[in-house]
């Protein structure tokens, strides 16, 4: 199919960029040069639809954006039209950036397509996942007033109804909700587990090691764990507020050695974390707990009386103003947050304070957990901090990544209308924009790292490779 037959019609969405070119350049500063190759991949679309997608494949690698060709919809992987339809719907790739699937509507019928082969019509599609591998793919399929989970191709049903699909981290397992008349039960690898009458079953969670299983259960207005099969406390809420928490949903978590299990729960009008069974300190809200790396302790932030604070294995910090962004490092754990007092904002490291800003971000660890950065905000400049020395400042910086050494960070920063990558302290070349949706800068080992940029009218691959 030509190009010049294909109108595209293509949304960004908030922070996304795009990228290409075909030549070699370097850039010597401070003794760092930088090898720099750029790869034409994609063609810049014309015109843009509010509210449809650009994605890039988790390795950087890939550009899948939806078109308008005569009126219908087709998607644009890599330059490369696909088949179009009427309508196109949760477009992903995989884990591993090298395949990809859709849920395409024609007609009343919809499909799933997976790297560009035409899955069974069905009356509906929702739910399409790959498996952490990317070797699997299973969605839920409607045919008739029945629902189906289909599973590398097989059917599985049909039930009543089909929802939280969910493989292992080892993809050697999968599970998923399903109800017949007034039963809901999790189904793992064909088997069906206890069946329950209730309002439904929440968000299945493996365990790292994919060895254990748990989901939450909803009876009106009591919410009830059920882990490794084992129905856990009642409560009025298994969940915590929404309004102040990193991320959604029902969910539980495991700790990385997989042998300890925590969420929030409520009762009544307290908040609190539940830890392997055992009830912490109620609290007007919290947020979610998170486990160190090798799940001796745990943390989140708590509200009381409009103040926030910290709480690590039962122990408070000081109260502050505002919290965000908790996280564990690698390797010795250290625990970092983002912190506020009358205004200023600072990151708290181990308990030890650092510089105040007018705002700053949530903290990037080094791959060994030695080494700490974040964005820093002062006058509406931006400066990236790591280790309590500070960059130079810039109108605009996103993505901070770490070297595979943990030595020293790589980061996009724009100027005026141009935006570039900043590694080491010296400056790569200048485009239009570039691309920061899932990732930004990757790299691929000590000395090399790419990423997507726009430049004119093409998205572009760009590879770089450092030496001294």
């Amino acid at each position: 199919m030509k190009a010049d037959k294909i109108m595209v019609v293509v949304a960004l969405l908030l922070g996304c960029s795009l990228l290409i070119s075909c030549a070699t350049e370097k850039i010597q500063l401070k003794s760092l040069e930088r090898k720099v190759v750029e790869k034409d991949i994609a063609m810049v679309p014309s015109q843009f639809l509010p509210g449809q997608f650009v994605k890039t494949s988790p390795d950087n690698r890939h550009l899948a954006y939806l078109a308008e060709m005569y009126g219908k919809r087709c998607v644009i992987v890599d330059s490369q039209a696909q088949t179009a339809y009427d309508e196109i719907l949760d477009f992903n790739f995989s884990p591993n950036g090298a395949r990809w699937a859709y849920i395409a509507k024609s007609a009343d019928q919809e499909l799933v397509v997976i790297d560009g082969v035409e899955q069974p019509r069905n009356n509906s599609i929702k739910s399409p996942v790959f498996s952490s591998d990317s070797l699997s793919f299973a969605y839920c399929a409607r045919l008739g007033e029945r629902w189906l989970a289909v599973f590398d191709g097989k059917e599985n049903g049909p039930y009543d109804s089909v929802s939280a699909l969910a493989f292992s981290p080892d993809s050697k397992h999968f599970a998923y909700v399903a109800r017949l008349g007034e039963d809901f039960f999790v189904v793992m690898d064909g088997n069906e587990q206890k069946k329950y009458i209730c309002d439904s079953i929440e968000n299945i969670v493996f365990s790292p090691d994919s060895r254990r299983m748990a989901y939450s259960i909803v009876f009106g207005d009591q919410w009830r764990m059920v882990v490794d099969g084992v129905e856990q406390e009642q409560y009025d809420r298994v969940s915590w507020n929404e309004t102040i928490h990193q991320i959604s949903g029902d969910a539980p978590i495991f700790s990385p050695d997989s042998q300890r299990i925590a969420y929030s729960a409520k009762d009544g009008e307290n908040w609190f974390v539940v830890v392997d069974g055992r009830e912490g300190n109620k609290y007007d809200e919290i947020s979610y707990p998170i486990f160190s790396p090798d799940s001796q302790r745990i943390a989140y932030k708590a509200t009381l009386r409009e103040k926030e604070f910290v709480v690590e294995n039962g122990k408070e910090s000081q109260m502050y103003d505002d919290i965000s962004y908790i996280a564990y490092g690698p390797g010795e754990g250290l625990l970092a947050y983002t912190a506020e007092i009358g205004g200023k904002q600072f990151m708290v490291v181990a308990g030890k304070v650092g510089a105040e800003y007018e705002e700053i971000g949530a903290p990037v660890f080094s791959s060994d957990g030695k080494h700490i950065a974040y964005l820093a905000v002062s006058k509406k400049k931006c400066s990236v901090v790591m280790d309590a020395n500070r960059s130079k400042f810039y109108d605009g910086i996103w993505n901070i990544v770490f070297s595979p050494d943990g030595l020293a960070t790589a980061f996009v920063a724009k100027e005026g209308s141009r935006s570039f990558v900043v590694f080491k302290g010296t400056t790569g070349p200048q485009y239009d924009d570039i691309i920061i949706k899932k990732n930004g800068i990757l790299f691929d080992s000590a000395g090399s790292f790419h990423y997507l940029v726009k430049k004119a009218d093409r998205i572009l691959l760009v590879e770089e490779t450092l030496s001294r």
